[in-house]
């Protein structure tokens, strides 16, 4: 092989390597997709060249599925769909559908988008080169395993962290990341002054990037990760923790709505992956990438997220006009209603009684 057939064949490259399968289906294999799936219009080669089989565009058709051995169904399996075409010109990642199930996207949801799309977008159609793919999200006790790893700078600057990660170390990365979100929380929801004041003295020796404090913070977030460990009824050995011991922690800190954001593979943004406590009056927010949970502001530019601390909601940043617990009458948070309404009409009697 030449040098230019070899560059080109370097072009043509899949992104994922591992997606593109190097051996023949097992029997196992072959045997699940008889049982769940059927090739509707057939699978025979058509000779397109001397020299050339192709295989025509097929339908496969689902079945069996409520003997699938799964434990998730239909109405809560959660997924991610994904159009790519080169009619998206200014979306190089295609377009994204993300959390849905199957109620809310399916086969005649999928077809009137794609109709929307092609209304509005004349280089879009349901040809050779229209590219579906599909995550689904799976309860699986052992996914997000967390150590504490390297991420990658352009990830990191997604979640506002330019000058490196707020967990450091090579193990706890999950209870290191927790108590750091919870002292934040604590210091976001504390009503005294100077108790506020002191948490915030010592988040910033916990996060502190600079200096000579790097040794001391290291060894001030293991302390508060072995705390929460140890109140939590935990191995404060064990080095990597995973969703199962994230469901753990998040039932013992139940006061806290715990959201972790993570960046898909050929996703553009960050988005939720896991929530819990879901209501709860304090807000614990988490980032997961590849072996490393860490601790951010979810406020930053690519989540623009926020926790109102009143109403106990994840919100948008124009929430304080709309917020439940503002007064609709004088503007406050934190009134009585029915006290509002008292003062109003007390003023407004005075206002009638001297002008007659």
């Amino acid at each position: 092989m030449d040098a230019n057939t070899s560059s080109s064949s370097a072009a043509l490259a899949p992104e994922n390597d591992a997606l593109v399968g190097k051996t023949y289906p097992t029997d196992a294999e072959l045997a699940f997709f008889d049982n769940f799936a059927t090739v509707v219009d057939g699978s025979d080669l058509v000779r397109s060249t001397t020299e050339t089989l192709k295989l025509p565009p097929t339908r496969i058709k689902l079945k069996n599925l409520d003997k699938l051995p799964t434990s998730n169904t239909l109405d809560t399996t959660r997924f991610w769909l994904n159009l790519r075409h080169p009619g998206y010109e200014k979306a190089p990642t295609g377009f994204w559908m993300p959390h849905r199930t199957y109620d809310k996207l399916n086969g005649h949801t999928q077809m009137n988008e794609i109709a929307r799309h092609s209304q509005s977008n004349r280089n879009l159609g349901l040809d050779e080169t229209l590219i579906l793919s599909m995550r689904i999200f799976t309860k699986d006790k052992k996914a997000l395993p967390g150590r504490g790893h390297r991420v990658p700078e352009e990830i990191r600057k997604m979640f506002g962290l330019h000058h490196g990660h707020n967990v450091v170390g090579d193990s706890h990365c999950l209870p290191k990341a927790l108590a750091m979100g919870k002292l934040w929380s604590d210091m976001h929801s504390c009503s005294d002054p100077s108790e506020k004041k002191t948490m915030a003295s010592k988040l910033q020796k916990v996060m502190r990037k600079t200096g000579k404090t790097f040794d001391g913070r290291c060894r001030i977030q293991m302390e508060r990760a072995m705390d929460l460990l140890e109140e939590a009824g935990m191995d404060i050995d064990q080095e990597e923790h995973t969703l199962e011991d994230l469901e753990q922690l998040a039932e013992y800190l139940d006061e806290y709505h715990i959201c972790v954001w993570e960046v898909p593979p050929h996703f553009p943004f960050p988005v939720v992956r896991e929530e819990f406590n879901k209501g709860a009056e304090n807000f614990i927010p988490l980032f997961y990438h590849n072996g490393h949970y860490d601790h951010f502001h979810p406020s930053v530019e690519n989540v623009q997220a926020r926790f109102c601390f009143r109403c106990h909601k994840v919100v948008g940043a124009n929430h304080a006009r709309t917020c439940e617990t503002k007064c609709r009458r004088c503007g406050e948070t934190n009134v009585n209603q029915k006290e509002s309404q008292f003062g109003v009409k007390t003023r407004r009697l005075k206002w009638i009684m001297r002008t007659h």
